[in-house]
């Protein structure tokens, strides 16, 4: 079996069910609309390449849901040969290739929950609209996509929004290209390099990789571990941005950094987040160098900074020094406790007070009579 053909031709693989394709590789939308639907713990697995939709009048259509759809690492999927075409992956979908490519206005759109997630895994590259074409790749709640290399092109577009994730070594966004927007619940683990201006529209962005090109907060960067995000070119953080950066202690690389080669813009409500993790606590004299840029002025400073970690009356003071934003301990602060220490010394103090009042309460044995006084039987 090689293809799923026909202006009606609706076919699914189901019920545990498990279709293996050899090496002539699986076309979808093949003179005609095709539509095939994976689900209920079914399985397709294709040694060849896999193409959905060839033609502008020969789309084709993949949906899986519980169920799980792969080709070999060498191999590739393809969307988007013409037509309305697209790839869907619902919650418990597992779909997994070399290679991701999406043509002409094809889609791949994820989506799951989380208890029973979607996942893409795509061992070597994805390219998003790679010949001018209005290609997509949308993933929202519950959906995570992994993969070595993000390619965008011209017009391509790659949305993250409402919880969906992504885990990139490089993502390649040529001048004059495509777009990256991460919305709200978006969240991109960058650990290798981003090629071209990525937008936060209220998604999340960690990871110790590089930025290359114009990077647009308004949302919420976290390198996270702690390490080093480094932003190769301009920083604008809006005044719905928020810089995330954790602290585990005062040596190199016990803290989140923001390396910036380009120019800083932080607009009015930029706001800095300082999370002391691990019960760590600074003391009198410390630094954290938080942004490094050469071209930082005493004019790029945060609308408001909050601390967390530390017990209230923390005391700090921000310095720019050879061009780094600086953080500077005043005095010793103190750590809050960790939740596990905290939940152990209230029920602690609870069973001690439980034990104390029983001891109050209990008579010793010898006390008492049984039966009562008041039960015995009265004298003759």
């Amino acid at each position: 079996l090689s293809s799923f053909n026909g202006s009606s031709s609706s076919n699914a693989v189901l019920g545990g069910a498990t279709l293996q394709v050899g090496l002539d590789g699986l076309t979808v939308g093949n003179s005609g609309p095709g539509q095939l639907t994976i689900d209920g713990g079914g399985t397709v697995n294709v040694l060849g390449p896999i193409n959905i939709g060839t033609s502008a009048n020969d789309p084709g259509k993949v949906v899986v849901g519980n169920g799980s759809l792969t080709t070999t690492s060498s191999q590739s999927i393809t969307v988007g040969g013409g037509g309305l075409s697209s790839l869907v992956l619902n919650a418990g979908a597992n779909v997994s290739a070399g290679f991701l490519t999406i043509n002409g206005i094809g889609s791949v759109r994820a989506g799951g929950s989380t208890n029973s997630p979607a996942f893409l895994s795509v061992a070597q590259a994805i390219v998003v609209g790679p010949t001018g074409s209005l290609a997509a790749l949308n993933l929202s709640s519950g959906a995570s996509v992994s993969t070595a290399t993000l390619a965008i092109g011209p017009q391509g577009g790659v949305d993250l929004t409402g919880g969906g994730t992504a885990s990139i070594g490089t993502v390649i966004i040529p001048p004059a290209a495509g777009s990256m927007s991460i919305g709200f619940g978006g969240m991109v683990k960058d650990n290798g390099s981003i090629q071209g201006q990525v937008t936060l529209l209220g998604g999340r962005l960690g990871g110790s990789g590089k930025v290359n090109g114009k990077f647009i907060n308004g949302g919420f960067v976290a390198p996270g571990d702690p390490q080093t995000l480094t932003i190769v070119g301009d920083y604008q953080q809006t005044g719905s941005g928020e810089l995330e950066l954790q602290i585990a202690g005062a040596g190199s690389g016990e803290y989140d950094q923001l390396d910036i080669t380009g120019n800083i813009e932080l607009d009015s409500g930029a706001q800095l987040n300082l999370d002391f993790i691990n019960g760590f606590a600074p003391t009198t004299g410390d630094t954290f160098d938080i942004l490094s840029d050469s071209n930082l002025t005493s004019a790029d400073s945060f609308s408001q900074i909050n601390v967390g970690g530390l017990e209230p009356g923390w005391e700090y003071a921000i310095e720019q020094q050879n061009g780094n934003e600086v953080i500077k301990s005043l005095n010793n602060g103190v750590a809050v406790p960790e939740p596990s220490t905290a939940a152990m010394g209230i029920f602690l103090f609870v069973a001690m007070t439980i034990l104390h009042w029983i001891r109050r309460i209990v008579v010793p044995v010898s006390a008492v009579q049984w039966p009562p006084a008041e039960m015995h039987a009265p004298s003759a």
